[in-house]
């Protein structure tokens, strides 16, 4: 993300109020989701204007047995614990996200070897079939 390593890409008690947000956006159905790129539904969920470009968002509202979306309004009740355990995840999505990609890249490669190994072989059949022309 490019960004002014001076200023705070977004500032303390900055941004949108919920109404205006992603997640709210996700809740009132206008926001799949699971979003590949969110830039392809800025016009159609209406989404708010952020500070840097948001690429893929992914959302899960929290709700309670009771029907409650959970962590709208401000909870003094979460702890560090809480933090880590979203840590745990996104690490553990983040390892999945890498194998995923790590798996992408050598299946190009094997393509890649494969198809320059069939390019050599059908040079040296050419090579041969004129040679024995001669």
């Amino acid at each position: 993300m490019d960004h002014s390593a001076d200023k705070a890409l977004i500032e303390t008690g900055g941004g949108s109020s919920l109404e205006q947000s992603f997640c709210q956006c996700v809740l009132d159905g206008r926001l799949p989701p699971l979003v590949h790129d969110a830039a392809e539904h800025i016009e159609s969920a209406k989404l708010p204007a952020t500070p840097f470009r948001v690429g893929a968002h992914l959302s899960s509202p929290i709700i309670l047995a009771d029907g409650q979306i959970y962590s709208t309004e401000p909870d003094p009740t979460l702890r560090e614990t809480d933090l880590q355990k979203l840590e745990v995840v996104a690490r553990h999505t983040a390892r999945r996200i890498d194998l995923r990609r790590q798996a992408e890249r050598n299946a190009q490669l094997e393509k890649c070897a494969r198809s320059s190994a069939s390019s050599r072989f059908l040079h040296v059949k050419a090579i041969n079939k004129s040679s024995m022309e001669k």
